[in-house]
This record gives structure tokens, sequence and C-alpha cells, in this order.
């Protein structure tokens, strides 16, 4: 309703009523920055809304905005979807999940294997024989707990996993591998030592 009320007096050009259609409503989702390269016009989305509880709907990506927020540094994405019962209104949150096809024949490390030194992304590589290398790498997208690395690392190398360091900045990066270092090398001394 619009401006009707009940023995209200009508004058032509009033907006009396607004009908709106509402079979198929659109969901503004933002998207950040790095993760716009993968979502595109025509993709598929799952777009989850608490109220009523459970309630999942799929719909398709018309429209994506051209512009950026310049304080969020995220982009708006239009999602059409159908509405049936018309449960859905304006203005109702809802989580959305982007369709986005796997990557094939990609390398991948465990999220917990990269080490985000502040301006590189660095990875510590097992050489055997109690020897470690550190390796700048180069990360693609991120999910199931895994991030893709284009470059820096080769199919069939060992990156440790089983360690986090915590560092803040390149000195604290070679004090650790340092220490590191330095703890296997006195552990495999030790261990020669009692085998004799």
């Amino acid at each position: 309703m619009d401006q009707a009320l009940e023995g209200m007096y009508a004058k032509p050009g009033m907006n009396l009523y607004k009908i709106v259609d509402l079979s198929t409503v659109w969901v503004e989702a933002e998207v950040f920055e790095h993760q716009l390269p993968w979502v595109r016009s025509g993709q598929g989305a799952v777009v989850r809304f608490s109220a009523p509880p459970g309630s999942t709907f799929y719909g398709k990506i018309p429209y994506l905005y051209p512009a950026f927020n310049r304080t969020t540094r995220t982009a708006r994405v239009s999602i059409e979807l159908a509405n049936p019962g018309r449960s859905l209104r304006a203005d109702m949150y809802a989580e959305v999940t982007f369709e986005v096809p796997a990557a094939r024949n990609v390398i991948a490390v465990p999220e917990n294997a990269v080490i985000h030194s502040g301006e590189r992304n660095i990875v510590v590589l097992d050489q055997g024989g109690g020897r470690f290398q550190v390796r700048e790498v180069t990360l693609g997208r991120n999910g199931n707990r895994l991030w893709e690395v284009s470059a820096g690392v080769n199919e069939g190398e060992r990156v440790v996993i089983s360690s986090q360091f915590l560092i803040d900045s390149e000195s604290n990066l070679r004090e650790a591998i340092r220490k590191m270092l330095a703890t296997r090398q006195a552990d495999s001394r030790n261990s020669r030592d009692s085998r004799d």
C-alpha cells in the first residue's frame, strides 16, 4: 500500500497501491575483491535464510555490479531466486555460497602449511635427512582447508605441516628456521649417541 487509507479522498494521479510480484526476488550479496575472479554471470548460488529456519534456495547470478565499495573493498552481486509460497521478503539477511567449478590438475597444500609473513606467503619444504628449505609461494583459491599453489611448489615435494610457526617478521622467520634445524640436528646426534 502506498497512500490509500479507508475514507480517504483520492485525487487524480495519486498512487493508491504498489503491486509487486514476489514470485521472483533478487538477493544482493557482497563479494570480497580477491574472490571476484571466481564469480561470473550465469553462475549458480546457494542462498540460506535464518527465517524460516533451514530455508535453502538455489538461484543464478544475472548481474555483477561494476564498482567496488571503497570502505569494505567488496563488490555487489545480484542473485535471482524463485520465491515459492512468497516466504522471502525485502531486507532479510542470507548466507550465500557460490557454486565455483572445482580446480583440476592443481597443486594444493593444507592451510596450516602456509606462513603468511605479511609481505610474502611461505612454506617450509622437507628436503629429507633433517634438511629444510623455505620457499615463497604464489597462492590461488582457498577452500576445504587447502590453498591452491600456482607457483613455488612442484608436484611431489614434501611440505611441512606438523609444525605451526608464529611469525610476525622476516627476522623471526629466519630465527624460527635456525632453531628448528638446530633442534633437528641435536635430536639426530642424540639418537646416534644412544645407539653407540
